[in-house]
């Protein structure tokens, strides 16, 4: 991966890698998850392994070595299922097909295995059933390399005969190393399970790491066009996978939908919005906007050009024009924010008319303070709420005023320098002798 970061915490539809090693494991009952990882790597596994058992492997050594490394007293259990974090494509549907497999025939080992286009540098499964063996490349006859049908690693176990065949793995004389893949062939209870070549992909660079993303992507847009969401363009719409969207929304092309976000029913997203972990209700339109970490209840319209940062929350039926940015701001429900606005640390009541221009001015350089504005408050066109403010229900200021003191409620606040008026300047300006340009 070229990359200080270990490669299975490297992201692909806005999960680690590992997230979906860790997600099938628990999707299919387990009742030990346990990770094996390397030296240095713990504390940042830690953070997405949950509740995982975390196993240092020391040195590595080969497959064999790392599941070698799981500690006595997680090997009670009746079987062991071997995943990898560098193949996020499985689906469940596969790796059940796999359990199912050992526990008919009371197996010692099923492996799983893949038909691919270019077997190239892959071990190849030779023969069926108890007679199936895995075959190196390098060690492959020319008939064998031309056999497609190559191992993934990822295989499911009896835990009896599991544990005793590790103690018996030998070092591989090319490498030092301890392949769990040779304790498959000392076994006499054996058998293969096919998948599609699509999720037996290993992800090892930035190119397979960009390929698995738009795999992941396509699924997420079909699993969601079958759940009754349109999808007007599922090539030009990025929606990671722990994103959730309920029937009858529109997603409309080149949107950017991240992390935790939510989006109800009846609501239609975009084009070019991007929302990262936020919770939209039903009946909303969000234009070409930037969304944050922030709460959009139902029925408000968020028109192009705005940003909402982190902290904010907008109240039902409210509407957002457009070019204002939110900040950690309550807005309240059925109030209006203009244009070219900016609202931080604020919190505003119900049915409040922010004019276009309007800034809450929350920081004095040292800390930041909070504007409070009451029900019904018309804020006039331009106006400067230097925070720490409170404006009381239903008050009105005035277009262009500075509000520097709190204003009562049903008071019109009015900051502004009388106006000046010079008549006939326009004449005598342009009969004034122009200076001479040097």
């Amino acid at each position: 991966m070229r990359s200080a970061r270990p490669k299975v915490l490297h992201e692909v539809a806005g999960q680690a890698m590992i997230a979906y090693a860790l997600a099938l494991a628990r999707r299919l009952g387990a009742a030990q998850v346990a990770v094996v990882h390397a030296r240095g790597q713990g504390d940042e596994i830690a953070a997405v392994a949950g509740t995982a058992q975390l196993v240092l492997q020391r040195s590595r050594l080969g497959t064999g070595h790392a599941l070698n490394q799981v500690p006595q007293a997680l090997r009670g259990h009746r079987e062991v299922l071997v995943l990898y974090g560098d193949v996020p494509l499985l689906t469940i549907e596969t790796l059940r097909r796999l359990l199912q497999a050992r526990r008919r025939g009371d197996l010692d080992c099923v492996l799983l295995a893949a038909q691919l286009s270019d077997p190239h540098g892959y071990g190849r499964v030779v023969g069926q059933g108890a007679g199936a063996r895995i075959v190196e490349e390098v060690e492959a006859t020319g008939e064998e390399r031309r056999v497609r049908l190559v191992n993934t690693g990822v295989c499911v176990f009896r835990a009896e005969v599991l544990w005793p065949a590790l103690r018996r793995l030998r070092k591989s004389s090319r490498s030092g190393e301890y392949y769990l893949t040779d304790v498959f062939g000392t076994l006499p209870r054996r058998s293969v399970v096919t998948c599609p070549e699509e999720e037996a992909a290993g992800i090892n660079d930035r190119w397979q790491l960009a390929q698995a993303e738009k795999v992941l992507r396509l699924r997420k847009v079909r699993e969601l066009a079958s759940a009754g969401v349109t999808i007007v363009d599922p090539d030009t719409t990025y929606i990671d996978a722990t994103v959730t969207i309920e029937a009858d929304a529109r997603i409309e092309p080149f949107c950017f939908l991240r992390g935790e976000t939510s989006i109800g029913a009846g609501s239609r997203i975009g084009p070019f919005a991007e929302i990262n972990d936020c919770r939209i209700g039903r009946d909303c339109a969000v234009g070409r906007s930037h969304l944050v970490q922030s709460t959009v209840e139902d029925g408000v319209d968020i028109g192009p050009f705005n940003r909402l940062r982190a902290g904010s929350v907008v109240a039902k039926r409210s509407r957002i024009g457009s070019f204002a940015e939110i900040k950690n701001t309550v807005v309240g429900p059925d109030s209006d924010v203009h244009h070219f606005s900016y609202l931080g640390d604020a919190v505003l009541g119900r049915r409040v008319n922010i004019g276009a221009g309007t800034v809450t001015a929350n920081y004095d350089g040292e800390r930041k303070s909070q504007t409070i504005i009451g029900d019904r408050v018309f804020i006039g066109s331009d106006s400067t709420l230097v925070a720490p403010v409170r404006i009381g229900d239903e008050a009105y200021t005035a277009a262009g005023s500075v509000i520097t003191r709190d204003v009562e409620a049903g008071s019109l606040a009015i900051e502004r320098n009388d106006q000046r008026e010079v008549p006939g300047w326009t004449r005598r300006r342009r009969r004034a002798p122009k200076k001479r340009e040097r």
